[in-house]
């Protein structure tokens, strides 16, 4: 799985350079430009500052088996202190 989803990337009308968003759970949708050859990206806008202040999750993609045999799969958001080797207690969320 890619760490960040990329817009669509769009390409200036009289010059070789491009402008896209990237993102994930942790990185603001911040305005990215480069040379049409990607050399060189720079993010140009820095729209949400106040997130460093917070602790944000990673997530990971997970499969799993339903009761009925089915294969599924899914994001598990995982804090970003989360420590594999501590016990956590069980919790079930149900919507």
């Amino acid at each position: 799985m890619d760490k960040y989803k990329f817009s669509n990337p769009k390409k200036a009308k009289n010059a070789e350079r491009i402008i896209w968003t990237k993102e994930d759970v942790k990185t603001f949708p911040d305005l990215w430009y480069s040379l049409s050859n990607f050399e060189s990206s720079k993010r140009i806008s820095y729209a949400n500052p106040q997130q460093v202040n917070f602790i944000w999750p990673t997530v990971i993609s997970v499969k799993w088996s339903s009761f009925t045999g089915e294969d599924l799969k899914g994001l598990l958001y995982l804090p970003e202190n989360f420590d594999p080797g501590k016990k956590y207690p069980n919790y079930c969320l149900l919507l």
